[in-house]
């Protein structure tokens, strides 16, 4: 007996890739990069980073800790757009909880896949 086989289109708009920039994360971008490319999708890329003003430091340090975040965020933030040239790219690079930046990266992207 012959089975039928269904088919349903798959289509992904957008592609939530959450990285800290590690080594293991790189290991998922060629992957990322297919799927983008395949489905036409578009990539929202989400970093999120610890606090960077900690009010136990003495608060005269704070300028020079936040401008230092700011060199490394404008940093993280070429090497993924240099890294998806081709894909259309939003970096977001937020700050405090993972699971708060997630849940709202998702919500407000209309995000279809989470890698």
């Amino acid at each position: 007996m012959k089975t039928a086989t269904a088919r349903t289109a798959v289509r992904f708009r957008n592609i939530l890739f959450a990285t800290d920039f590690s080594a293991a994360a790189a290991q998922a971008i060629p992957y990322v990069k297919k799927i983008a490319k395949n489905y036409d999708a578009g990539l929202v890329t989400l970093h999120v980073r610890p606090p960077v003003v900690n009010p136990m430091t003495e608060p005269g340090t704070w300028p020079v800790d936040i401008e230092a975040a700011k060199a490394q965020d404008d940093k993280h933030r070429e090497e993924v757009l240099d890294t998806f040239a081709g894909i259309r790219t939003q970096v977001l690079i937020e700050e405090g909880s993972i699971q708060s930046a997630l849940d709202a990266a998702i919500e407000k992207n209309n995000t279809d896949l989470v890698v």
